[in-house]
């Protein structure tokens, strides 16, 4: 396998979204979601996971086509349902994890449908406060740690470097991917890490 992408759609909130709409308007937005994917992508592994996402694998499809493609799912995500449904992707070639690249996905997905539940709020000064004292309060109770992970030269086969991964240790221990926290901590305005 020389090339490997994987495009996620998911609805935000549809609970919310069958409470506001409903339930007929929630299963055409699902409808929507997966026909879009399959236009799309025509010939991928297109699926449905879950009530509200839906993932498409891509193997063998060159970087430039798979973006495109990504591109065209967006532009149709914001013209149709620009608040409701959140999209992301991750291609790599030569595919060394499709583990890491589903994670990464994941990633992207919390951290898209964090924005879009997050755009409408309205942030008061002493909202911003509130939470930047938060985050601090955090940073100096050392909760956010950092990981590295080690990236591999797929042809000679050793360690070239690595990759820097940010965790969140909650109350309970457990740590937190930055799909959870990051965006809010970005809509905030604040950078808590340096």
């Amino acid at each position: 396998m020389s090339s490997f992408g994987i495009a996620a759609v998911q609805l935000v909130d549809l609970k919310t979204y069958n409470k506001e709409y409903g339930s007929d308007k929630g299963d055409e937005s699902i409808r929507f979601a997966g026909r879009l994917l399959q236009k799309a992508f025509c010939d991928r592994e297109c699926y449905r996971v879950g009530r509200h996402s839906f993932l498409v694998l891509c193997e063998n499809m060159t970087h430039d086509s798979f973006m495109e493609r990504c591109g065209r799912v967006r532009e149709n995500i914001a013209e149709t349902y620009p608040d409701w449904i959140a999209s992301a992707s991750a291609w790599e070639a030569p595919v060394i994890s499709v583990k890491k690249m589903l994670e990464q996905v994941e990633e992207k997905l919390l951290v898209a449908c964090s924005q879009k539940r997050n755009s409408n709020r309205v942030i008061s000064d002493r909202m911003v406060a509130e939470a930047l004292e938060k985050l601090r309060a955090s940073q100096m109770k050392q909760e956010y740690l950092v990981f590295l992970q080690p990236k591999a030269d797929v042809a000679g086969g050793k360690i070239c470097g690595a990759e820097a991964l940010i965790r969140f240790r909650g109350a309970d221990g457990a740590l937190i991917a930055p799909g959870a926290f990051l965006g809010e901590i970005e809509r905030m305005g604040a950078d808590p890490l340096y």
